[in-house]
């Protein structure tokens, strides 16, 4: 998470102004995952590499769903508490301002 404004969110796990709320684990099916450098002329590491989706799931709190390619991966969890916080009316009202602009004629 990060309190920044829009604006200046990071872009990175790594950037200044990012709290980790949770970590997220699953099992991945070998369909899930294809494997790199496994040919013998490859001087690195072997290793597989994943393709998957996480979906976040906004309600009363979060829940986090990992989707491979044969459906879904993980198991039900517990809703993660979240505070929300009120939206800052100003740019609320900027911004209901600037999508009324295109939508209709001035």
């Amino acid at each position: 998470m990060s309190t920044l404004p829009p604006s200046h969110l990071p872009k990175s796990l790594k950037d200044e102004g990012v709290k980790a709320v949770c970590t997220v684990e699953t099992v991945l099916d070998q369909c899930d995952m294809k494997r790199k450098n496994e040919k013998w002329y490859h001087l690195r590491k072997e290793y597989n590499q994943a393709e998957f989706d996480v979906k976040l799931l906004v309600g009363t709190g979060l829940r986090f769903e990992i989707w491979g390619q044969k459906g879904r991966r993980s198991r039900a969890h517990d809703e993660i508490e979240v505070e929300w916080e009120p939206a800052d009316p100003v740019a609320r009202e900027s911004s209901n301002v600037e999508a009324a602009y295109g939508m209709y004629r001035v």
